[in-house]
């Protein structure tokens, strides 16, 4: 059978995976290293013959202590900053697509706080989905750490322009490029994917953690306007976007872990990676000591390429009108309580140090909804809705009160009218939690959905939950979460036969996953929304 697909840059051999067709390792940049660190991803040199799409490819340069094995299997794609490649599922051989209607595309941004994680991770093979689904699943890359999110614009030579744009400067430094690569991808995808099956017009974005702040970044990124029609975004930290000061900040506190002043930043370029991995960590734990509740890296508000906080986005109706499925999980935070460095504010100290500088009506609120605020309890549910749940209510209300009636609008024309659904907001709240969980005290914590999603019940975070079961009850909900995430990129509603979904609206109208399954309830604890509804996150 012919693997072989023609692409934009050039053919590819891809193989078998079961049900699936399959490609890794597809590069859609260029090799961002030399003098292209630091830069906005650049277009790919076409090849001659055919490239080898058998084996993933490199993985973005991380700290190996955060990276276990639940993120990358032993004998793993190897790490290296030629790291800009992307993975295809398809359900059949590209021998069968040209006589088939072309397929939804469903592309997936990992998490990993913006330091850690790939593209390859067992646990996000896109198989199941895609032959359950009959969908193309699309996997990405994005550089990761100071490599990707570090804000050098502002420094050295051309500076003033840099810092005005967000383009590089004369040393060479953009803004925001690892979210410059999420939008790279997307445009590989709308020029190539009908070559593996996959509708241009018909694409989803999805990510968990990092990634789904990626998703609701995406959409408040005017360059990514028209590259996908739905999105999902599971458990994203929506506030962890930062002004330019901020960034610049922890983008000098990397230069000076390395020794290069800021008039000299482009010596940056002359740096080991394993140095600048090495520097990352260490400005990424200071800043989890000092500033609790915040990411040392994430995207920055640049005024041209981001211009506004997705969040400023979400609440002010400047978000592209897409649908949008949107939740989190019971006990996020339970995940994180003996992490080191503290990425959340799950300690009493953290919590207090966190709302130092909040108003005082916020601080008095939110503490208000617990009985006993310096309890440990407190604490972890206070950093599930720091960091998560109360950013993603606010950002589902926004977007329900605005893209539903602008996606309308869009479809007067006709034409438009087929290829965009009407953008409702749908959100929901994952709280099963299977044996195992429940015994080591994490609950519904964070990332325990995603085997579930992606049906790779087999793989290394799948395998721990089904240790003590109960693995029926695992596999029907899996089945359910799946078919709802599936009806959602085919349609832009996640309701199916039997489990119907209304839209989010004024804060009401939530989706929760039980052990019993999906059923939709009025609303989750609106005294806290209602005590979180003045705070302002740090930027």
């Amino acid at each position: 059978m012919n693997y072989v697909v023609e692409t934009a840059s050039g053919r590819l051999l891809g193989e078998s995976a079961g049900p699936v067709s399959v490609w890794r390792g597809i590069p859609f940049a260029a090799p961002p290293v030399g003098e292209l660190r630091g830069r906005a991803p650049q277009p790919v040199t076409p090849w001659g013959g055919v490239r080898d799409a058998t084996r993933f490819g490199f993985i973005a340069p991380q700290d190996d202590k955060r990276t276990s094995g639940i993120m990358t299997k032993a004998g793993g794609p190897e790490q290296n900053e030629d790291c800009l490649n992307l993975n295809v599922w398809s359900p059949g051989a590209p021998s069968s697509v040209g006589g088939r209607p072309l397929r939804p595309v469903l592309v997936w941004f990992h998490g990993g706080a913006n330091v850690s994680g790939a593209s390859s991770v067992p646990d996000y093979d896109g198989a199941s989905l895609s032959a359950r689904g009959d969908l193309v699943v699309v996997t990405a890359n994005y550089r990761l750490g100071a490599l990707g999110f570090g804000d050098f614009s502002s420094f050295g030579r051309g500076a003033s322009r840099a810092g005005r744009s967000g383009l590089a400067g004369r040393d060479g430094f953009d803004s925001n490029v690892a979210l410059r690569d999420a939008v790279a991808a997307l445009e590989w995808v709308r020029v190539n994917i009908a070559a593996f099956g996959g509708d241009p017009t018909r694409v989803t974005i999805m990510g968990e953690s990092a990634g789904a702040a990626m998703v609701t970044t995406l959409l408040a990124t005017p360059a990514a306007a028209g590259l996908f029609r739905g999105a999902i975004a599971e458990s994203p930290p929506v506030t962890t976007v930062y002004g330019r000061e901020r960034s610049a900040a922890r983008a000098r506190e990397i230069l000076d872990e390395l020794g290069i002043e800021t008039s000299e930043v482009a010596r940056l370029r002359e740096v080991p990676t394993s140095l600048i991995v090495r520097a990352s960590s260490a400005v990424l734990a200071r800043n989890a000591r000092d500033r609790p509740g915040t990411l040392a890296f994430g995207q920055v508000v640049d005024g041209s390429y981001l211009p506004q906080h997705p969040l400023d986005a979400f609440e002010s109706g400047r978000t592209h009108a897409v649908p949008l499925l949107i939740g989190t999980n019971d006990d996020e935070s339970t995940l994180f309580k003996r992490a080191d460095p503290p990425l959340l504010p799950t300690s009493v100290d953290l919590m207090m140090k966190a709302l130092e500088n909040a108003d005082d009506v916020s601080r008095h609120n939110i503490l208000g909804t617990y009985p006993r605020p310096h309890s440990s309890r407190a604490a972890l549910d206070f950093a599930t809705n720091w960091t998560f749940r109360q950013p993603v209510l606010r950002a589902a209300g926004g977007h329900a009160a605005h893209a539903a009636r602008a996606a309308s609008d869009a479809g007067t024309g006709g034409r438009a009218r087929r290829t965009v659904p009407r953008a409702h907001t749908f959100v929901y709240q994952y709280g099963f939690a299977s044996r195992i969980e429940r015994l080591l005290g994490l609950g519904a914590t964070h990332g325990s959905e995603i085997p579930l999603v992606f049906g790779t019940l087999g793989g290394p975070i799948g395998k721990v939950l089904g240790v003590l079961g109960p693995r029926r009850t695992i596999r029907r909900l899996s089945a359910e979460v799946q078919d709802a995430w599936i009806a959602f990129v085919r349609a832009g509603d996640p309701g199916t036969p039997g489990h119907a979904w209304a839209p989010h609206h004024g804060g009401r109208s939530v989706h929760r996953f039980t052990a019993d399954g999906g059923h939709d309830v009025a609303e989750l604890e609106p005294e806290k929304r209602e005590a979180w509804s003045t705070l302002v996150w740090p930027r």
